[in-house]
């Protein structure tokens, strides 16, 4: 028997044979594949910033420049610089790319994450075939993937490009060792450290490929190539630990014991069910809780087991599936272990082994185009989550229906507050801090609410019980701030923003506060310099440069002003009132508008 057949006996999926991998085909597939990845996805084109982005993006003044200050920063801090275990470099520097593009226009920070994805259902297919399935179910598994709407939230958050960039390093470097060359050797070794800067999730790279190489039988004489693998991330997890402290959470052991077995299989069955059937899909789900139900499952899974290891073919196969599973949840299980959250998107890529198997299956009965009807199925649930939760109101709104968490809530009640309903976010905000007393964050919310329903003395009663739980929290001296000022009582304001500054000199709202009661004041020249302190702590700001525009039309700095409007629509082109201010400068300025400028 040739190496060939041999290799094609040993593998269940069937294998073609190299000429036919090469045959014109492929392309024709891929296009068709990346087609499938933009109808499902493309409507995220027209998301605007939600969730996580304001405080990744927009308040994120290290993305603004290309400094060497900013680059040090983004790569010794985490992703939100909130001193919270985080460690995405990558993720920020690709933020800095998009600003430098884009400015704040949500369109192209989409257009990057939906771009990876297209790139990331390529490479699947690519890793399939290298792996040895027939391109007809390498075809049909892809297409399950690029459609799939367990990532449509990532998809519509663009902080949650960190889950598609880990993914496309990873499948980057494990297309590289399936190609068994040195140059993809290489590939593979420099895909790893990008894996894991992008996200945590990159540390399953080298247990994949263990995955697969033995699935393959080439774990004996290819392992030891994984050494440097292994090196890699010893030294990742010491930066990790160097620059954000915590490398990953570790339960008890009969905490662990308890998750193992009372736990984790219903968790396993809830992603498998939401796989197959993904709805309702929201932003906070919660794991369900642990019983002894959880042993039929378990059960279960033992059977289940037991059938494929009793036939050397299903063996394979089953090694294959469930190991390209488990091997992507690695990073994911310490924070199923120790917190009540089980994200969606975790299964972005692990998800390929629980509805593969069924898509091969599918693929190779008489009726193979019946694979097409779950495909599009899930390309329409993928467009609808986009229609009905396609903005922080209508997420917030739609996610609170299924899910009980406070911290959801506290978002939503924020968002209402931002639009204008204080009454409704006063309601949410009472909730959170009656399941959570000691939330100071809550409170603020609570007295912004309180100010919009026009009870200041409420406002301040709410601010200084949130003082004395976080005497050290800037936000409660701006808010404290803000109130004064309403009230009238601008002194007491300005010494509110005072107090701001020195516990947090970095606090752009800080400098805000300072500003607008120096104005209040007609304190014109300090106001300005305020202003300017806001920018420099985050020059993406546009109001801050609108209001310091108007003080320098003011004190007769007409080209200052010009540079702050020029700024303003590089930043963002849709600024209201951008257009008409330039044009007022320009008249003032006694030059022609650009727009009347004649050949």
């Amino acid at each position: 028997m040739s190496g060939l057949k041999r290799i094609q006996s040993a593998w269940p999926f069937g294998m073609g044979s190299p000429p036919l991998l090469e045959t014109p085909a492929r392309p024709l597939l891929l296009s068709f594949l990346v087609l499938l990845g933009i109808l499902a996805f493309g409507p995220v084109l027209g998301v605007p910033f939600m969730w996580d982005d304001p405080q990744m993006i927009l308040s994120n003044p290290y993305i603004s420049a290309w400094t060497w200050d900013n680059i040090k920063h983004n790569f010794t801090h985490d992703v939100f610089n909130q001193g919270i275990p985080y460690f995405r470099p990558l993720q920020t520097l690709l933020n800095m790319v998009d600003f430098s593009l884009y400015g704040i226009r949500p369109w192209g920070y989409h257009l990057t994450n939906l771009l990876i994805h297209l790139f990331n259902i390529v490479l699947l297919f690519l890793v399939l075939e290298k792996v040895g399935f027939r391109r007809v179910s390498a075809f049909w598994v892809t297409g399950a993937f690029a459609v799939h709407p367990i990532i449509v939230q990532e998809l519509m958050v663009v902080a949650g490009r960190a889950e598609l960039l880990s993914s496309f390093f990873i499948l980057l470097g494990l297309w590289g060792w399936l190609t068994e060359k040195r140059s993809g050797w290489v590939l593979s070794i420099l895909c790893f450290p990008l894996a894991i800067l992008s996200k945590e999730s990159g540390v399953v790279l080298p247990f994949l490929i263990a995955t697969v190489s033995l699935t393959r039988s080439t774990f004996k004489a290819r392992g030891r190539f994984l050494l440097p693998h292994f090196a890699l991330l010893a030294g990742y997890l010491f930066l990790r630990h160097r620059f954000v402290g915590e490398v990953a959470p570790v339960p008890g052991l009969a905490d662990g014991l308890r998750f193992v077995f009372f736990q984790a299989p219903k968790i396993l069955f809830v992603y498998v069910r939401l796989l197959f059937v993904p709805w309702p899909l929201h932003s906070h789900r919660y794991q369900p809780s642990p019983g002894w139900d959880s042993l039929l499952v378990l059960g279960g899974i033992a059977i289940g087991c037991a059938w494929g290891l009793f036939s050397p073919v299903r063996r394979k196969m089953m090694l294959f599936w469930v190991g390209w599973f488990f091997s992507f949840l690695i990073p994911k299980i310490p924070l199923l272990a120790t917190n009540s959250l089980m994200l969606e998107h975790w299964v972005y890529v692990a998800g390929v082994g629980v509805y593969g198997p069924f898509m091969v299956w599918l693929s190779k009965t008489r009726w193979s185009w019946g694979a097409a009807l779950p495909i599009l199925c899930w390309m329409g649930i993928a467009q609808l989550n986009i229609h009905i939760r396609g903005s922080d109101a209508l997420n917030y709104a739609y996610s609170a229906r299924f899910s009980s968490s406070p911290w959801l809530r506290h978002n939503w009640a924020r968002d209402l507050l931002q639009r204008g309903h204080p009454a409704e976010a006063a309601a949410l905000f009472e909730q959170v801090i009656q399941r959570h007393p000691e939330d100071g964050q809550a409170r603020n919310g609570l007295a912004l609410a309180y100010l919009g329903l026009g009870r200041p003395d409420s406002a301040i009663d709410v601010l200084m019980e949130a003082q004395r739980l976080t005497p050290s929290d800037a936000t409660v001296w701006i808010n404290l701030s803000t109130v004064y000022l309403r009230t009238g009582d601008v002194p007491k304001a300005l010494d509110c923003a005072h107090q701001a500054i020195a516990l947090d000199s970095i606090s752009y709202d800080a400098w805000i506060a300072q500003a607008e009661c120096l104005r209040a004041m007609r304190r014109w020249s300090e106001a300005i310099d305020s202003y300017r302190g806001a920018i420099s702590v985050n020059p993406a700001q546009c109001d801050a440069r609108n209001n310091l525009a108007g003080l320098l039309v003011q004190s007769g700095d007409l080209s200052g002003a010009m540079d702050q409007m020029r700024t303003i629509a590089r930043i963002n082109p849709s600024y209201p009132g951008i257009k008409e201010n330039t044009d007022r400068l320009t008249r003032l300025m006694g030059t022609p508008s650009s727009n009347d400028t004649r050949k």
